[in-house]
């Protein structure tokens, strides 16, 4: 919303920015991220020009991460007394376009199997591979 001061009324408005928009009014809303310029004209010709520059928000960044355990049952469910195992190489993998991967980071399972990959980007294909000790 503008708000105007100074002049004489009453004011006009004239928007223009990214992809050729345009508007006549006061207030314009669901404008895309770009660069932007308002040009307030009084009843006696004088005219101010502001610029403006929309951003994208902050991308919130994801997290992957679990435990590595050893599954005695094969059920593929930790079970009580199945315990993390320590020490194994986890690797973070990302899809290309051609579908295939490639290694992005790497960490080591803590002494309870711990591990975690943080500050990804949401809505990228991620996957593990894991290296167990031999």
């Amino acid at each position: 919303s503008t708000s105007v001061s100074g002049g004489l009324a009453p004011y006009t408005y004239a928007w223009s920015g990214l992809n050729n928009f345009t508007a006549s009014t006061a207030s314009v809303s669901n404008l895309s991220p770009g660069a932007y310029t308002l040009e307030v004209t009084d009843a006696n010709g004088c005219m101010e020009s502001f610029d403006y520059t929309i951003t994208e928000p902050a991308l919130e960044l994801a997290g992957l991460g679990d435990t590595v355990w050893f599954d005695e049952d094969g059920d593929g469910v930790q079970d009580p007394g199945e315990g993390g195992v320590p020490h194994v190489v986890v690797k973070l993998k990302i899809k290309k376009e051609d579908g295939t991967y490639d290694v992005i980071a790497e960490t080591v399972t803590d002494e309870n199997g711990k591990y975690k990959f943080e500050n990804l980007e949401p809505g990228v294909t991620y996957s593990v591979l894991f290296d167990l000790p031999t």
